[in-house]
């Protein structure tokens, strides 16, 4: 029985070289851009025994990203971040699902109301506060235009036109 471990470490650095591009290039989107460049530029101003260590930590860091990588939701996707909600502003299909998805630091919890609709309830709200990762679904069936926000930080609104 052959008991060279060689091909089994170079499945492993393979493996682990393959996350790392794949979080590269695939998965930006998943840490803020501004994280990114202070990230890049720490490392780029560091002295060169740091850069190693800086350099292997951040990619420890895209690989975890990358494994908690999830497939795309259906619907239209709605970030919640520090900064509001991206997109804003949008129109769906009556029917369509949005899916909010928070990537802020605070709890969301998500309230719709209606400005013009055949809807005749009141305040849709999402039933709890939800930490930073969770994703809340919507379902929206009537027609209309809802203005929707965070009832924990009132300060980002967005709206959506329902056809």
């Amino acid at each position: 029985m052959d008991s060279n471990p060689m091909p089994f470490v170079k499945i492993i650095i393979g493996l682990t070289i393959g996350l790392a591009l794949l979080a590269y290039f695939k998965l930006p989107h998943l840490q803020g851009e501004e994280k990114q460049v202070a990230q890049t530029e720490e490392v780029r101003n560091s002295k060169p025994a740091n850069r190693q260590a800086a350099s292997a930590s951040m990619s420890l860091a895209s690989i975890k990203k990358a494994l908690e990588y999830r497939a795309p939701l259906p619907g239209l996707t709605v970030y919640y971040t520090d900064r509001g909600f991206s997109p804003e502003h949008f129109e769906i299909k009556a029917g369509e699902s949005i899916n909010f998805v928070n990537q802020s630091s605070h709890a969301m919890q998500i309230t719709f109301e209606v400005m013009e609709s055949t809807y005749q309830g009141g305040a849709i709200t999402q039933p709890s506060s939800e930490g930073s990762g969770k994703i809340w679904t919507i379902t929206i069936n009537d027609n209309g235009k809802y203005i929707f926000f965070n009832r924990n930080n009132r300060e980002y609104t967005g709206t959506v036109v329902v056809r």
